[in-house]
C-alpha cells in the first residue's frame, strides 16, 4: 500500500508481502486494499476505501507504461486535469530485479518500491524482470484539481487504486461502463497503442483522432490518449491491440479499474524462428506463405506441449515443431503445457498471433514490342497486401511506361520482406518512312484544290490518312479554305507491323493583295483638271486600264460629257507572286450656267444691305458664293446684306458667282464689274452744341455749308431749333439729310444738341444747433457754385455763426440757373453743471438717498427743456442714487439741440453693517426676482427659517449667500404669503437679533 492506512483496524502496510496456500494443490486469489487510506500522505485530505485484485505472477512483465489522469473541463467549466500527478507503486518476486522509472533507478524497500509524480506527465517503467505495478489516484486536497465553496471548501477525486498491465498484455476489442453513483459526474478511459497503430483505434464505432494522442517521451514505439467520455456504456476496437483504463471522479468521490487488458501466462512464451523472424519471443509475428518457421515453446518444468496452429491442421506435440502456412491470413497459435504441480498436474494455455501475407510472384509472360515514336506500358501483378516495387530504372510504382528497348526487371517486396523478381525483353519496331513528294510550301488563294494521295511517298491510298487542321480530308483546296497556315498530316499504318508513321507540312495560303479603288471618284465634272490615277490606288505601282486601253493621267475635259467609262487596276504582289484586280466606273458629268441679272453699274458709297443673290441666276444661297476681284470671297450673310461702305470709293470692282449644282455638286463662274461712286461732303458751321433754356430759336439751314437738305431732330422734322421748346436736362440727335443732284448719291451728318437741367440743392435741415458739427454743401448737377447771406462758401460751421435766418443760392456751371433755399441757426442749449458733495454707502444702501441736480447753479435752468438719466429712473431736473458710482445725464431743448453730463458719486468707508430682506419675490423663470436673496455682510451668525401657512419649514439657511428658488421638496412651491425668521449677529454687535418677517411669493 502507498501510505499508512488510517483504520483502526490497520495491520500496517503489508506492501510486498508474499502469500502461499497450504495445499498446494488448490488455487485461490488475493485482495488487497485499506479501509481508509490519505494518499500520497495524512495531509493529503481526504481518506478513501481502496481495494483490487492482485494479479498472478505468471501475469507479471518487464514493461509498464503510466498515464497521468484527467482532462477537459466539467459542467461548470473547471478542468479536470489532476495536475498535482499520481503514485506508483513497484513490487518484485525476486529481490535482484532492478527498474527504472523514465530512466532513473528506483530504490526499493525489500519488495517494493514507491515514486511520487507531481504534475501531468506520463511514466515508462522498465525493469530486469518481471515486477507488478499499481497507480493510485491522489486525494482531493492534493490532486491539483480547482476547489471551490459551498458552504465549506470542497473539491472533486478521492483516492483509488489501479493494477496495471505490463506493455505485452493487450486486447483488440472491449465493452466497459462507468461507475454510475451520485457523487460521481467526471468519467475518462486512457488508452495506449504502439505508435505505428494510431489510425486504427475506435471508440463506439468512431475513429479517435490521431491528435487526441501523446507519446511516452521514454518508451519509443508507444502513444497514449486521455478520453474524456459520457457516462455508460462503451466499446473499443484495435485489431493491432490496445491496454485501456477507465476512471472517474466527483465531489469527494472516484474510481479506476483496468477497461481491457489481457492476463495471459507470461512464464511460457513461444519463440518463432523463420528467414524473417529470428528468436522472435515477444513482437508482432509476421511471414509469408510457403516459408517453414519453426516454434519452440520457452519455459521450465513443462512435462508436453501440444500446438494448434489454427489453421485447421492437426495438433501437433513437441517442444519445437514446424509448420508452414499456404493461405495468407491472421493465425493464432494455441499452446497447451502440461506442468507437474505439488499434487498433480496442470494445463497453461499460452497464445501467440501470427500474421502470414502472401508471397509475391512475377511473370510477365513473352517479350514486349512497341513502335518507334511511341511507347509500351509494363504493368506489375497485384497483391492483396502491400507491396513495394523496385524496376530496374529505378520506378517504384506498380505500373512504367517505357520507350527505349531492353530488358526491364522488377522486385516486389511485402511488408515482411518476402520478395520476388521477374523480367520482360521489351524490342523497338521502326515505323515506314514518309515524304510529300510534290506538295509546294505556298499557294495563291485562288489557286486550284490539289488531291494530297497524289503528292505523298509511299502512295497507299488504303492504309493512309490525311488532314488539314485536324481535320480528316484528301483535298487540299486554297479556295475554299481561305488565307492562312494549315498544317497537312499524313499518316500510314504498316500493314506487316500495325506500326504508324506520320509526318506533316506547313503550307500556306497566301492572300490576294487587296485592292483599293474607293479614292478613285465614280464621277467627275468636265471642267474637272487632269489628274494622275496611280496615287489613288491602294497599294500602288499597279496599271490601269479605261474602256480597255491604258491610261495613267486622266483628263476629263477630253472625255464626252455624259458617258459612263470603265476604269480597271491590275496589280501583283512582289513578295507573295499573287495577282488581283479591281474594277470602278467613271460617268463624266455637265456643268451648271449661272448668269447675272439686274446689277447695276453704279453703286453709291454709303449703299448698304445690298443683296447680291438678287441680282444672279439661279439665286441660291446655299449652293452659290460670290467674290470681289477674285480674291475677296464673300460669306452667305455678306452677300445678302452686303455694305459698300467697306469698299474704296471712286473704284471699280470685278463681281464673280459660283454656283455649285447640288444635283452633280459640279461648279460653274461667271463675272460682271460696277463703280463705286464718292459720296457729297456736306458740314455743320457754328452750331453750339450746349443751349440754356432761355436761348433764342436757331435757323438750321445757315448752319450748313450745303443748304438745300433736310433736318430731323430726334426723328421729327424741323428747320428752326428753339431750346424753350423742349426739357431741360436732356441730350437731342440733330440730323441731316444731303443728297448730290449730279449723283443722287446722298450724305448724312449729326450733332448732339443738350439742355442742362436745373439745379436742386441736396438735402438741407431746416435748422442748425450751434453745437452741431461742419456740414458740407451739395447740389446737382454738379460743377456750380454756392453763396450764404451773399458769400461763397462749400461748407457751414454752425458753431461760427450766430442765432438766425440764413439764406444760400447754388448757380449751375453753365450760368444758366440757380436754386435759392433758406435755413435757421438755433439757441444753445443751457450748460449743465453738476457738483456732488455727498457720499454713499454701498454695503447696505442709505435711507435718504443722494440726490443729483442736472442744472445747479445755472440761471436759466427754467427754460422749457426735457431731462433723460441713463442709469436711473427719472427724466426730471432732479435724480436720487442709492449707489455709488457714474450717472449720465441728457438735457435737449425745444428745438432738438442736446448736452450730456455724467456725475461720480463716491461710496463711505464708515457704513454701519445692516440686513435687507425683500417682502416679495416671483421664481417664474423670467430672470427678474427669480430667487430670495438677503443682502447684508459683516455678519458672525446667521440663521434664515420660512414657513408655509401650516407651519411648515420649507426652507432653511445658515448663510446668507445661498438663496430660496420658491421650490419645496425638489417642487414649485404654492404661491402666497410665508413666514421668515431671522436670527443673526453683525461683526459689530455682542447680542443677537431676531426678527419675524412676512413674505409673498408671487407666480
Amino acid at each position: 500500500m502507498p501510505a499508512r492506512p488510517t483504520s483502526k483496524k490497520s495491520a500496517g502496510d503489508v506492501s510486498g508481502t508474499i502469500i502461499r496456500g497450504l495445499d498446494d494443490c488448490k488455487t485461490f486469489a488475493v485482495f488487497a486494499g485499506v479501509e481508509c487510506v490519505n494518499v500520497p500522505n495524512a495531509g493529503c485530505t481526504r481518506c478513501d476505501h481502496i481495494v483490487a485484485q492482485q494479479y498472478p505472477t505468471f501475469t507479471w512483465d518487464k514493461e509498464y507504461l503510466v498515464t497521468p489522469f484527467g482532462t477537459g473541463r466539467d459542467a461548470n467549466g473547471q478542468s479536470l486535469k489532476q495536475e498535482g500527478g499520481y503514485v506508483i507503486r513497484l513490487l518484485r518476486e525476486d529481490n535482484t530485479a532492478t527498474a527504472t522509472v523514465n530512466g532513473s533507478p528506483v530504490t526499493w524497500n525489500g519488495r517494493f518500491a514507491e515514486v511520487q509524480v507531481n504534475n501531468f506527465s506520463p511514466r515508462c517503467i522498465t525493469a530486469s524482470k518481471p515486477i507488478s505495478v499499481a497507480q493510485y489516484m491522489k486525494g482531493q486536497a492534493c490532486n491539483g484539481l480547482p476547489q471551490f465553496y459551498e458552504g465549506n471548501t470542497i473539491a472533486k477525486g478521492d483516492p483509488a487504486m489501479l493494477i496495471l498491465n505490463p506493455s505485452s498484455q493487450t486486447v483488440r476489442s472491449v465493452v466497459f461502463n462507468t461507475v454510475t453513483t451520485g457523487n460521481l459526474s467526471d468519467h475518462f478511459v486512457n488508452v495506449i497503442v504502439r505508435s505505428s497503430d494510431l489510425n486504427c483505434l475506435t471508440l463506439d464505432g468512431l475513429a479517435v483522432a490521431t491528435s487526441n494522442f501523446q507519446p511516452f517521451p521514454n518508451c519509443n514505439g508507444y502513444s497514449y490518449a486521455v478520453l474524456q467520455i459520457s457516462n455508460g456504456s462503451h466499446k473499443l476496437e484495435c485489431p493491432q491491440g490496445f491496454i485501456a483504463y477507465c476512471y472517474g471522479v466527483g465531489v469527494r468521490e472516484s474510481y479506476a479499474y483496468t477497461a481491457g487488458a489481457s492476463f495471459e501466462n507470461l512464464q511460457f512464451k513461444i519463440q518463432v524462428d523463420d528467414p524473417y523472424n529470428v528468436a522472435n519471443i515477444s513482437g508482432p509475428v509476421e511471414s509469408c506463405t510457403g516459408i517453414d518457421m519453426a516454434l519452440n515453446a520457452v519455459g521450465e518444468d513443462a512435462i508436453s506441449w501440444e500446438w494448434n496452429f489454427g489453421d485447421g491442421s492437426p495438433v501437433v506435440s513437441g517442444q519445437t515443431v514446424n509448420h508452414q502456412y499456404n493461405t495468407p491470413g491472421n493465425y493464432n497459435v494455441q499452446l497447451t503445457v502440461t506442468l507437474v504441480v505439488g499434487c498433480g498436474t496442470r494445463e497453461v494455455q499460452v497464445n501467440r498471433n501470427i500474421t502470414v501475407l502472401e508471397f509475391p510472384q512475377v511473370d510477365f509472360g513473352p517479350p514486349r514490342a512497341f513502335c518507334t515514336g511511341t511507347s509500351i506500358a509494363l504493368n506489375a501483378p497485384t497483391f492483396a497486401d502491400p507491396v513495394t516495387y523496385l524496376w530496374s530504372n529505378g520506378a517504384t510504382t506498380p505500373n512504367i511506361t517505357v520507350n527505349t528497348p531492353g530488358t526491364y526487371s522488377l522486385t516486389v517486396s511485402n511488408a515482411v520482406g518476402c520478395a520476388a523478381s521477374g523480367s520482360v525483353l521489351v524490342n523497338e519496331i521502326p515505323p515506314p518512312v514518309l515524304s510529300f513528294t510534290g506538295l509546294a510550301n505556298a499557294y495563291c488563294a485562288d489557286a486550284a484544290a490539289i488531291n494530297l494521295p497524289s503528292v505523298v511517298s509511299p502512295a497507299l491510298p488504303s492504309a493512309s490518312s490525311f488532314s488539314v487542321n485536324g481535320i480528316s480530308t484528301t483535298t487540299f483546296n486554297p479556295q475554299a479554305l481561305g488565307p492562312g497556315t494549315y498544317t497537312i498530316v499524313f499518316s500510314l499504318e504498316d500493314p506487316a507491323t500495325g506500326c504508324i508513321s506520320q509526318i506533316e507540312k506547313a503550307v500556306i495560303i497566301q492572300a490576294l493583295p487587296s485592292l483599293n479603288l474607293s479614292n478613285v471618284p465614280a464621277q467627275v465634272c468636265a471642267n474637272t483638271p487632269p489628274f494622275a490615277l496611280a496615287p489613288l490606288a491602294s497599294p500602288a505601282n499597279g496599271t490601269f486600264t479605261l474602256n480597255g486601253a491604258p491610261i495613267s493621267l486622266l483628263n476629263p475635259q477630253n472625255l464626252n460629257v455624259g458617258q459612263t467609262y470603265s476604269l480597271r487596276y491590275a496589280y501583283t504582289d512582289p513578295a507573295t507572286g499573287c495577282s488581283n484586280q479591281a474594277e470602278t466606273s467613271l460617268q463624266v458629268l455637265p456643268l451648271p450656267t449661272p448668269a447675272f441679272v439686274d446689277l447695276p453699274a453704279r453703286f453709291c458709297a454709303n449703299a448698304d444691305n445690298i443683296n447680291f443673290f438678287t441680282m444672279v441666276s439661279p439665286s441660291d444661297s446655299q449652293n452659290g458664293r460670290f467674290a470681289l476681284n477674285t480674291s475677296q470671297e464673300l460669306s452667305s450673310s455678306e452677300a445678302q446684306a452686303f455694305d459698300m461702305e467697306t469698299l474704296n470709293p471712286g473704284s471699280t470692282y470685278t463681281l464673280s458667282y459660283t454656283f455649285r449644282d447640288p444635283a452633280t455638286n459640279c461648279e460653274n463662274t461667271v463675272s460682271q464689274s460696277f463703280t463705286l461712286t464718292p459720296l457729297p461732303e456736306v458740314a455743320f458751321i457754328g452750331l453750339n452744341e450746349i443751349f440754356c433754356p432761355n436761348d433764342s430759336p436757331v435757323v438750321l439751314a445757315s448752319k450748313v455749308d450745303k443748304p438745300g437738305g433736310t433736318f430731323t431732330l430726334n426723328g421729327t422734322p424741323l428747320t428752326t431749333f428753339a431750346p424753350a421748346d423742349y426739357a431741360p436736362g436732356q441730350s437731342y440727335v440733330l440730323l441731316y439729310v444731303y443728297q448730290d443732284p449730279a449723283t443722287g448719291c446722298s450724305q448724312t451728318i449729326s450733332q448732339t444738341l443738350s439742355i442742362p437741367s436745373l439745379p436742386v440743392l441736396g438735402n438741407l435741415p431746416p435748422a442748425f444747433c450751434q453745437e452741431s458739427s461742419l456740414f458740407v454743401f451739395s447740389a446737382s448737377p454738379e460743377g456750380g457754385t454756392f453763396t450764404l447771406n451773399g458769400q461763397p462758401v462749400t461748407d457751414f460751421d454752425p458753431s461760427q455763426y450766430a442765432a438766425g435766418l440764413y439764406t444760400l443760392i447754388y448757380t449751375d456751371a453753365g450760368n444758366c440757373a440757380s436754386a435759392t433755399t433758406q435755413f435757421e441757426v438755433l439757441a444753445p442749449v443751457p450748460p449743465v453743471s453738476v457738483s456732488v458733495a455727498e457720499t454713499i454707502c454701498d454695503e447696505f444702501g442709505t435711507e435718504v438717498p443722494v440726490r443729483l441736480d442736472a442744472t445747479e447753479g445755472i440761471a436759466d435752468a427754467s427754460q422749457d427743456v426735457a431731462y433723460q438719466w441713463l442709469d436711473l429712473p427719472s427724466q426730471e431736473r432732479f435724480a436720487q442714487a442709492t449707489r455709488s458710482g457714474s450717472y449720465v445725464v441728457l438735457v435737449e431743448n425745444a428745438q432738438g439741440c442736446t448736452e450730456t453730463r455724467t456725475f461720480t458719486l463716491s461710496a463711505r468707508e464708515d457704513c454701519t453693517p445692516r440686513l435687507y430682506l425683500p417682502e416679495a419675490f416671483s421664481p417664474n423663470g423670467d430672470g427678474l426676482n427669480d430667487e430670495l436673496e438677503v443682502f447684508g455682510k459683516y455678519f458672525t451668525q446667521f440663521n434664515l427659517t420660512i414657513f408655509n401657512r401650516w407651519g411648515e419649514v420649507v426652507f432653511q439657511s445658515f448663510t446668507p449667500e445661498r438663496r430660496w428658488d420658491g421650490t419645496e421638496n425638489g417642487k414649485d412651491a404654492l404661491a402666497g404669503v410665508y413666514v421668515v425668521k431671522l436670527a443673526y449677529r453683525l461683526l459689530s454687535e455682542s447680542f443677537l437679533r431676531q426678527e419675524t418677517r412676512r413674505l409673498v411669493l408671487v407666480r
